[in-house]
């Protein structure tokens, strides 16, 4: 039974050298995630067998005692569970943010284009003019529309806006892919 104890003990502080080095580390080796997983499978493994073993314990003051570090053992291993899990989610986290960060660097030019073409909606260069209080509504807009079509007139500015923009654009990823296909050529 003492040396299933001892072998908990070194596995507990070989579990605890582990979770450090992961915590320190910048990102997460799969070797290394892989040995915390052994480790903690192989500490549970002691922990059933120290139970075993204290069941059948006579001396009733050592199967008390054994009772007591049982009890401490699992409680070691849940937060060394908990501590495992939390780390590889930070590393994994910390991984993607610096892969994104290195795809997003690999770009050879920088691009006007959004993330999200859409979401750069400008107003109307043309004002809608509104009546005045006594609703004189004698005045015209830019194209000869009367304020009460202000609306079309303004939507189909935005949308001929709308369409240059998609053809400038168009035409850019359309000499990306000729540059990318010069490259792959060579």
């Amino acid at each position: 039974m003492n040396s299933l104890y001892n072998s908990a003990l070194r596995q507990g502080s070989a579990i605890r050298r582990d979770l450090d080095a992961l915590a320190e580390g910048i990102q997460p080796s799969p070797a290394l995630l892989g040995q915390i997983n052994v480790s903690l499978t192989s500490f549970s493994r002691t922990i059933e067998d120290y139970n075993k073993l204290a069941k059948q314990e006579l001396v009733p003051d050592k199967q008390t005692k054994a009772y007591e570090r049982i009890k401490n053992f699992k409680t070691e291993q849940a937060e060394y569970r908990e501590r495992f899990e939390r780390l590889k989610t930070e590393g994994e986290a910390k991984q993607t943010v610096h892969s994104h960060a290195e795809l997003l660097g690999r770009r050879p030019h920088n691009t006007s284009t959004p993330e999200n073409p859409y979401a750069n909606t400008q107003p109307s260069p043309y004002p809608q003019q509104t009546q005045g209080r006594y609703g004189g509504g004698g005045a015209q807009l830019a194209f000869g529309a009367t304020p009460e079509h202000a609306d079309r007139e303004s939507h189909a500015l935005r949308e001929q806006s709308f369409f240059s923009q998609t053809n400038s654009q168009l035409d850019e990823f359309l000499e990306r892919g000729s540059d990318c296909g010069e490259y792959v050529g060579d």
